[in-house]
């Protein structure tokens, strides 16, 4: 049987959340749906998997004689988290407005143009003026804001030119100018030759 957990970044025993559902996607990649709970606001958790193999790697810090050049986090050297939003601010705090959310990640799609070079494409929502993307914990050199809201003038595409693919597949990060990050989603696009 498949274990599926959230662990607080402290490893508090009582700080485990356990997914409500899961379905494994590929051989590296799980959707799973948690809900924390109010008690969990602000605080970010750590990802892990267990099954019959063990469980998988995460590292917040190295282990006593490791080898030098062993990454953090899994074995992409990217630390998997989750982070529950903060309570908002109430109306009669004197703001009046409430916290900023995160950006939300529903997609990517690569396409290669006419010249040869490769575009990414990354859908959501939320996405902020000023806002950075990382591919694979990495850069890229350069990235277009697409397709504004209207409404709430925040944008839904993201179009990255150059420095993606070698990162590829890989974790999608979106921060707005405040440093909130969107939870990182899994890209299995490649830019393919």
């Amino acid at each position: 049987m498949l274990h599926r957990c959230l662990r607080s970044k402290l490893v508090n025993p009582n700080n485990i959340v356990q997914a409500n559902k899961f379905v494994i996607l590929t051989s590296n990649l799980i959707d799973a749906f948690f809900q924390p709970g109010p008690g969990s606001a602000g605080k970010t958790f750590l990802l892990f998997v267990s099954g019959p193999n063990g469980t998988s790697r995460n590292l917040t810090s190295l282990p006593a004689n490791a080898p030098t050049g062993c990454p953090l986090g899994n074995e992409q050297g990217v630390e998997v988290t989750f982070r529950c939003k903060g309570t908002a601010s109430s109306p009669d705090s004197g703001s009046g407005s409430t916290a900023p959310s995160a950006a939300t990640i529903s997609g990517c799609r690569v396409d290669r143009e006419d010249d040869g070079s490769f575009t990414l494409s990354v859908l959501g929502r939320g996405i902020r003026e000023g806002s950075t993307l990382t591919v694979g914990g990495v850069t890229p050199k350069k990235i277009k804001l697409r397709d504004q809201d209207q409404l709430d003038h925040t944008f839904t595409r993201i179009t990255v030119r150059k420095k993606f693919c070698e990162n590829l597949p890989g974790p999608i990060v979106v921060t707005d100018p405040s440093g909130i990050s969107s939870t990182p989603m899994m890209c299995s696009a490649r830019c393919s030759n």
